[in-house]
């Protein structure tokens, strides 16, 4: 679970990956190559979805392609969308903000994202 972005990139920093993205079981693009995609929340849409955008949202879903070797342009979808990665040629890891765990994806893997039922309770000192 993320609260800003889950992030998948390349293993390798000297391969790039070969991955498809789906959005609700429609396949969006061809096959994308790159270094990754970088799924992200409106929370986190100031940080890593920024710096590769240049821009933020504040609803929806975020897509941002890193670095892709076709001019991908990034996505804001509605945040009920559920969205498939399908690693075509790896090795990619995926990462979730702030959590020590990653996983490995290799040919075939399939990662899937969507919006969690649960509700993350901010506090804000002032």
């Amino acid at each position: 679970m993320g609260l800003n972005e889950i992030i998948i990139h390349n293993s390798d920093p000297r391969r790039a990956i070969r991955y498809e993205v789906f959005v609700n079981d429609k396949k969006i693009d061809s096959e994308i190559i790159g270094d990754g995609v970088i799924i992200s929340t409106p929370y986190g849409s100031t940080g890593y979805y920024r710096s590769i955008t240049d821009g933020i949202f504040e609803v929806g879903i975020g897509l941002a392609f890193n670095n892709s070797t076709e001019q991908s342009d990034h996505m804001v979808l509605k945040e009920d969308s559920e969205i498939m990665i399908k690693i075509v040629r790896g090795p990619a890891m995926a990462y979730a903000d702030n959590n020590e765990t990653e996983i490995s994806l290799n040919d075939g893997d399939e990662i899937e994202i969507k919006k969690s039922r649960d509700i993350a309770k901010i506090i804000k000192i002032i």
